[in-house]
């Protein structure tokens, strides 16, 4: 008997311990909780209210439009689509937008070559960045400018490399109404070029600060 006693005195003692520890370790973090805090200073950079970013989305879709010219019905059928992500931005939205206004582009193109047609290239993929930054974000929020940063290197890379791309689609396909193949094969190599420049001087930074 006197072994099981010994045994059960050992029991318990062990878990008073263990309680006892676990009181003590609950006395410390209450009073670390409790205990006051140092003053914090929360520095914040230039920010602009979500408003002031959905009339850019505003101005880049109504310029796009613009420059699409389309028919009266395709014109309500766009601003539509461009309400609702006015409404609702978000990369989803402006993807909807940017792949409807892509499809009347195809059904009845702009000149090649033309002022509107760099402004498509240049205003749509502008205005689905804009709406994919301030995606769902209350009217009210102040964003700052800072986030920019990183969507406008995308933006920049898909400039560089979409409008020559493009313009020498176009040279090619005029091609075969009076432009010569040295011509032609000397713009492809450019744009292939320029690709790559691009991609080296942009894209490991870009990953870097990332």
């Amino acid at each position: 008997m006197s072994s099981y006693s010994g045994i059960g005195d050992r029991i318990v003692s062990g878990f008073g311990m263990r309680f006892g520890r676990w009181q003590d370790s609950a006395r410390r973090a209450r009073a670390g909780i409790n205990a006051p805090k140092p003053p914090v200073r929360v520095e914040t950079g230039r920010a602009a209210p979500d408003w002031v970013f959905r009339i850019g989305c505003l101005a880049f879709g109504v310029g796009t439009i613009i420059a699409l010219a389309p028919g009266v019905v395709l014109i309500v059928i766009l601003s539509a689509l461009l309400a609702v992500v006015l409404l609702r931005p978000s990369t989803g939205t402006g993807s909807i937008f940017c792949c409807v206004l892509g499809l009347f582009q195809t059904i009845n193109p702009t000149s090649p070559n033309s002022a509107a047609q760099v402004a498509i290239l240049a205003l749509a993929p502008a205005l689905w960045m804009l709406a994919g930054v301030i995606a769902d974000l209350p009217l009210r929020t102040r964003v700052e400018l800072a986030v920019l940063r990183t969507p406008a290197v995308r933006y920049l890379v898909l400039q560089l490399i979409g409008q020559p791309v493009l313009v020498g689609a176009q040279l090619l396909q005029a091609h075969r109404t009076g432009i010569s193949a040295s011509f032609a094969g000397a713009f492809v190599l450019a744009i292939v070029v320029i690709m790559a420049v691009v991609a080296w001087l942009l894209f490991p930074r870009f990953t870097r600060e990332e």
